[in-house]
């Protein structure tokens, strides 16, 4: 019997001390101005179907730049992330969506915090209306890491094809601006 997704999930993030990120030269981000911050927080457009479930909100920037607050704010950003992007792969409706990783975070330098994880999106879909079960879904594992700072969040993803190695990722440099506090 092959193992089950949350064994090898937490079996890879083992590997996840080496998901490169910021080098130690790093240099905090500038504080993004009114024309580098989007009017609302980034996220991919949603194609609802009227009867699926409601999609979760953005989250509220964490309260502040300790390790705990900064990884359920990227958790919770990548989990509505997840689900809008879901949105577009079927024409049925939604019954849920999860995203299975668990968020590491580290300070880099004195005003920012690297959070990242290798995440799995899957869930449910109610292929057939009025069918008493859902379908279920997997997605492709990527990495994903989430730049905070005390201005803004910066988000950058990067695929991990099957058998690859975990691609570094720097969400300043190779992501964009997603969420201005």
């Amino acid at each position: 019997m092959a193992p089950s997704r949350r064994v090898l999930l937490r079996a890879t993030g083992l590997v996840l001390a080496g998901l490169g990120g910021c080098a130690a030269g790093y240099e905090p981000p500038h504080r993004p101005g009114t024309e580098e911050c989007p009017d609302s927080p980034r996220m991919p457009d949603a194609d609802l179907h009227p009867d699926g479930a409601d999609l979760p909100p953005v989250p509220d920037p964490p309260d502040s730049l300790d390790a705990g607050p900064v990884t359920q704010y990227a958790s919770d950003y990548e989990l509505a992330w997840a689900w809008r992007e879901a949105t577009h792969l079927f024409d049925s409706p939604l019954v849920e969506v999860f995203v299975d990783g668990a968020f590491e975070a580290r300070r880099e330098g004195g005003s920012a915090v690297l959070a990242r994880s290798l995440v799995v999106p899957h869930g449910r879909v109610q292929f057939d209306v009025g069918a008493d079960s859902p379908g279920y879904f997997d997605e492709a594992s990527y990495a994903v890491a989430y730049l905070v700072t005390d201005a803004g969040a910066w988000r950058a993803a990067k695929p991990r094809p099957v058998g690859a190695d975990i691609p570094s990722l720097d969400p300043h440099r190779e992501g964009r601006l997603v969420h201005c506090f």
